[in-house]
């Protein structure tokens, strides 16, 4: 920026190309500056809001007579080559014509400046474009990738026209392409970030992307299992997240030859939800049975009051307080049924389908899906007027009970099966010379030499396994009844201390873990949980019956 001095400092009108030259499209004796009015240059800067003048330069004008009438001539334009501008920021373009013409109109006395992008359509005021100083100035806010190409500045006036060309290079810093976005995720599942970018077009691609982990540089040091990558590094996998320890911010940097992006993403986790009440997921029922739909869930307190329930039923949506046909709903307690005593035969049949429950917040979305089987409601075809104590309807009645007998025989047939099969076995024990509960060591000494027969132990461990219990504790509890009585068991503990036979050094320790084990096949049981058990039988056996 220049300026001319005299008593008071005022800006002169013309603005200079980077190396700081000021020019003039022509110059008049009023021009001419020494000494205290002399041209001195300026250097700014608004931020510290401080200008520096540099040295005094003098103009001195020598009249030759009146100016003479000439066309425009390109003197001076902004870029030799082309102008750099990072994506983002303003681009100023100038071009400076000398030319003049005697006008009584000081604006019209020097040419007059258009521009033109390289397609040749006119720039005009407006938009991102700005035109100032009399059109010498273009300036180019917040440009884009797609500013980048060549401009043409075009001076005329009435004796003729000259132009130049200005080419536009628009760089940038890594441009983002997917930003790092915080994210909640359900315990057990992966959280995914993603960081990619590009350079502006024509330009070399960024580099890979360096992570972190709450600030915390990841280079090599990060755990494999835990953390993965892709291969070029842009997307980040938390693996199996867990609400007490992955709770954490991850940060990502991005370089090119311009400069460096950065962007931070945080995972939050939350409890899944949870079923804690489901009805039968397979239901046939007969007219007069009730239908149990109820679905209760829970899940993470963050989100409880954002969990809503809704129906799909047959295609058909059913959210807020609306239910499928028939079904009974509260809204308190949650529980959903369909009662079809009252329901007329051609209802009864309708309500057969699968019902799907399904249960969402924001971040998940569950469902349980029940199928409902309406049995065959035969269709009365008597004559109008006939009454339900028709031969017909009593013998399609009656066809119901029996079915229904028969397969409640064939229940008890398999109950009695079982039973012969355990007394068999029961008998089997006794001919072997032995009987249960054990009453003395001499019948322990007996049954430890008889459990080294890997037939009777089979045998007595199949046997055990079918006491029955429904739990490790009851079962364990059960079969140490039936092996000891209880003035026997009295004399026995768990470690044979305190001058008592030792439980853990028979056989029988053995025998009973395998028969428990046998009954919960399956199940994961330890050892140490049936002994811990048979520790506390033995400790209470003073005060069995």
């Amino acid at each position: 920026m220049w300026r001319y001095i005299s008593d008071t400092v005022y800006i002169f009108v013309y603005y200079t190309h980077f190396p700081g030259n000021l020019h003039f499209s022509y110059v008049l004796k009023s021009d001419e500056r020494d000494g205290s009015t002399a041209y001195k240059c300026a250097i700014s800067n608004i931020k510290s809001n401080v200008i520096r003048l540099g040295n005094e330069n003098s103009l001195t004008v020598t009249s030759t007579g009146p100016i003479p009438n000439s066309a425009p001539k390109l003197q001076y334009s902004t870029s030799v080559s082309f102008l750099t501008v990072e994506v983002g920021k303003n681009a100023t373009l100038e071009c400076v014509f000398s030319g003049y013409v005697s006008s009584s109109i000081p604006s019209e006395t020097v040419p007059r400046v258009t521009w033109y992008d390289q397609d040749g359509r006119a720039i005009t005021q407006g938009g991102h474009y700005d035109i100032t100083s009399n059109g010498r100035i273009l300036t180019i806010m917040n440009v884009t990738e797609d500013d980048e190409k060549t401009y043409r500045c075009r001076g005329t006036n009435s004796l003729g026209a000259d132009e130049g060309n200005l080419a536009l290079n628009v760089t940038s810093r890594p441009i983002w392409v997917h930003r790092l976005e915080s994210t909640t995720v359900v315990e057990g599942k992966d959280a995914v970030f993603h960081c990619v970018t590009r350079s502006a077009k024509g330009e070399q691609s960024p580099s890979q992307p360096k992570w972190a982990l709450n600030t915390n540089q990841m280079g090599s040091t990060y755990d494999p299992n835990k953390h993965q990558f892709n291969a070029d590094r842009t997307t980040l996998t938390v693996k199996f997240v867990n609400k007490n320890r992955d709770i954490s911010c991850y940060q990502c940097t991005v370089a090119n030859s311009v400069g460096m992006v950065h962007d931070d993403g945080c995972v939050n986790v939350i409890k899944p939800i949870e079923i804690k009440v489901r009805p039968a997921t397979e239901q046939s029922v007969m007219k007069g049975d009730e239908v149990d739909l109820t679905v209760v869930a829970t899940t993470d307190p963050l989100y409880a009051p954002n969990m809503t329930y809704s129906w799909i039923f047959k295609n058909v949506s059913y959210t807020d307080d609306r239910v499928p046909p028939y079904v009974t709903f509260d809204s308190v307690s949650k529980r959903a049924y369909i009662s079809t005593s009252g329901l007329t035969d051609e209802e009864f049949r309708s309500i057969g389908g699968i019902y799907r429950r399904v249960i969402s917040h924001p971040v998940e979305t569950v469902h349980v899906d029940v199928s409902v089987e309406a049995e065959h409601v035969p269709v009365d075809h008597t004559e109008c007027g006939s009454e339900s104590g028709s031969p017909s309807f009593t013998n399609t009645l009656l066809n119901r009970v029996l079915s229904k007998i028969e397969e409640q025989s064939e229940v008890l047939q398999d109950v009695v099966r079982k039973l012969n099969q355990i007394t068999l076995l029961l008998q089997n024990v006794k001919e072997d010379g032995l009987s249960l509960p054990l009453t003395n060591e001499q019948e322990i000494e007996r049954m430890e030499e008889e459990l080294m027969d890997e037939r009777f132990r089979t045998k007595m461990v199949q046997h055990l396994s079918r006491i029955g219990g429904d739990s490790v504790t009851s079962l364990t509890r059960r079969i140490l009844r039936r092996l000891f009585s209880p003035e026997l068991a009295q004399r026995y503990n768990f470690s044979g201390c305190d001058g008592k036979n030792s439980f853990q050094s028979l056989q029988l320790r053995s025998v009973l873990f395998d028969a428990v084990r046998k009954t919960f096949a399956g199940t994961c049981i330890s050892e140490a949980e049936v002994n811990g058990i048979a520790r506390k039988w033995f400790g209470n056996a003073r005060n069995m019956d």
